[in-house]
């Protein structure tokens, strides 16, 4: 019994991932535009995941994060592939920077998804 518990915990565990990195909102808001700069960005919340340069020698900096997680039931034997599914988390956080390397823009975006059917108690 102990070892099939020892395999169940070990397979929840290994169908977790995550990739990429999460921006703290509460570090966002302290930057403010023109004031900030994007070495301050960078010192902040690490090196982006993706950086653009612009005719106009503007910076775009983009930082990703994706968290996906299969629910428990997808474990269960036999009906686990008709009934599992996973849960994803999304975030995005793009600032742009003018020229002179000031930031002059910044948005974050956040979603959530779900896949397969799930299990629900009604």
């Amino acid at each position: 019994m102990r070892a099939l518990i020892l395999v169940l915990t070990a397979a929840m565990l290994a169908a977790c991932a995550s990739s990429g990195t999460q921006v703290d909102p509460a570090k966002v808001a302290t930057f403010q535009r023109g004031r900030t700069t994007a070495s301050e960005v960078q010192a902040a919340l690490g090196p982006p995941n993706g950086m653009s340069v612009l005719p106009d020698g503007s910076r775009v900096m983009v930082y990703t994060y994706v968290h996906s997680q299969a629910r428990p039931e997808t474990f269960i034997p036999i009906i686990g592939g008709f009934v599992g599914g996973a849960d994803a988390t999304m975030q995005t956080v793009s600032f742009t920077f003018g020229p002179d390397g000031m930031l002059r823009s910044g948005s974050m975006y956040q979603s959530q998804t779900g896949t397969g059917m799930g299990l629900s108690a009604h």
